[in-house]
């Protein structure tokens, strides 16, 4: 990456931040929803792929390039996300696009 020397870090930090106010913000939405895989009522809707591509495309290149980060999105922090995501993954809406990141 092209940056300045000493912005890693800035970008860890920012990047930690970031994280834990995203997880904590929509834990609370879907924890008022029941926890049942989706953001609202019980069907798959466009939020719910959208937390599915946000997950997907954030999580991967981060989680190798900022130690220490994986725990932000693991089970025991974000157990309404994670159930989203695993939800959105096992459904026929996204299919498709899933056999694509085997």
């Amino acid at each position: 990456m092209f940056a300045p020397e000493g912005s890693h870090e800035v970008i860890e930090a920012r990047y930690r931040s970031n994280a834990k106010a995203f997880v904590k913000y929509h834990e609370k939405i879907l924890a008022e929803n029941g926890s049942n895989g989706h953001y609202f009522g019980s069907e798959t809707t466009y939020m719910d792929i959208a937390l599915f591509a946000f997950i997907t495309v954030i999580r991967q290149p981060n989680e190798k390039a900022i130690k220490d980060c994986t725990d932000y999105f693991s089970e025991s922090n974000a157990p309404g996300l994670n159930k989203v995501y695993e939800t959105v993954q096992a459904s026929s809406i996204a299919a498709p696009y899933v056999a694509t990141l085997k």
